[in-house]
């Protein structure tokens, strides 16, 4: 065709088909990222770019899902003769056979992270500590602002504004995580209204990048920031007395399936409270 269409007319096209069945989110994304492209300027070579550049830190299935979203939009053009030929079909897609996203952080192996987050970075050690406690979302730490710290109580308040499901929830900070708020707080500026954890430059702290290269510097390249909520999830769940509902309730999921992954830890003492209700009525 001698007109030009970029990758976000397409996409617009492609929605209003009938025939899409990527998400929304998904191609926001792709707009976001090769919008700016003419379709038949999109190679191999951009196509992973773009992968890269927003599968950051993500699990395999995600990076998949995307790989899958380009090349939904791209065959579609394909379809139209925009294109001789659908360049994300050249791209091999992960292995999500053991996929590391379900990995649980070892006590050894967070001590370590940990150490390597200080070396590069107090505050990015303060932000892994503050992870690994609370299983709080990257965004939500990065966003914190002094006005949500209760200090006298120990408590973090997270607005609905800056939750993904947008309900406000409390954290409890106990232990090590506690002591270095504590400490950190002494150095805290006058405004409410500033970050608790900021860059050096004073912006919102980049720290999946940070952590990557935490991470790497001590050969942990499987590590991924969601590990730190995964292995909070998983820790909380062999808690005794912990149910599916106080679990999402402490995570901040609106389904009760984020939770349900989990109840195997809880199973155990469902056996006790059966022995014990067998017991006191029999």
């Amino acid at each position: 065709t001698s007109q030009i269409i970029t990758v976000t007319e397409a996409i617009e096209r492609f929605t209003q088909s009938g025939d899409c069945k990527v998400k929304p989110g998904i191609l926001r994304l792709i707009n976001e990222g090769l919008g700016e492209l003419a379709v038949a300027d999109v190679d191999k070579a951009a196509i992973v770019h773009f992968l890269d550049a927003y599968s950051e830190g993500k699990a395999p299935s995600t990076r998949n899902r995307y790989i899958s979203g380009v090349s939904s939009v791209m065959k579609f053009c394909a379809q139209r003769d925009w294109i001789d030929h659908n360049p994300a079909s050249l791209i091999k897609k992960q292995s999500e056979v053991g996929n590391e996203r379900d990995r649980v952080i070892t006590i050894e192996e967070e001590a370590a992270l940990r150490d390597a987050c200080d070396e590069q970075d107090r505050v990015l050690g303060h932000i892994f500590v503050m992870l690994m406690a609370t299983g709080s979302r990257i965004s939500e730490i990065t966003g914190l602002r002094w006005r949500d710290v209760d200090m006298k109580n120990k408590t973090i308040r997270l607005s609905s504004s800056s939750t993904k499901n947008k309900q406000a929830r409390t954290l409890f900070i106990a232990g090590r995580a506690w002591e270095r708020l504590e400490e950190h707080s002494k150095v805290r500026p006058i405004s409410d209204d500033s970050l608790v954890f900021p860059y050096y430059t004073g912006a919102e702290y980049p720290a999946t990048r940070a952590f990557r290269k935490a991470s790497n510097s001590i050969g942990y390249d499987w590590f991924i920031p969601h590990l730190t909520r995964h292995t909070w999830a998983s820790r909380v769940s062999a808690m005794p007395g912990m149910t599916v509902q106080r679990l999402c309730q402490l995570a901040g999921w609106s389904s009760w399936q984020m939770a349900q992954r989990y109840a195997h830890a809880m199973q155990s003492d469902n056996h006790d409270v059966m022995a014990q209700l067998a017991e006191t009525y029999s």
